[in-house]
């Protein structure tokens, strides 16, 4: 799934955590989840109604 929120994800890229996804106020070329340039880092201080997190087991 891809473009309602940008997902948190575990890994740490050594700036930020990565985050993937793509988020309903950006453009649709940036909503993929399978290449490298999709794969943002923002640090764990960011608040926005545009980042999310998927619980699964």
């Amino acid at each position: 799934m891809a473009g309602n929120v940008w997902e948190w994800t575990s890994t740490d890229s050594g700036n930020g955590m990565i985050v993937r996804g793509g988020a309903w106020n950006i453009s649709p070329e940036y909503c993929t989840v399978n290449t490298p340039s999709s794969r943002p880092v923002f640090k764990q201080i960011n608040t926005s109604g545009s980042f999310g997190f998927r619980a699964c087991r």
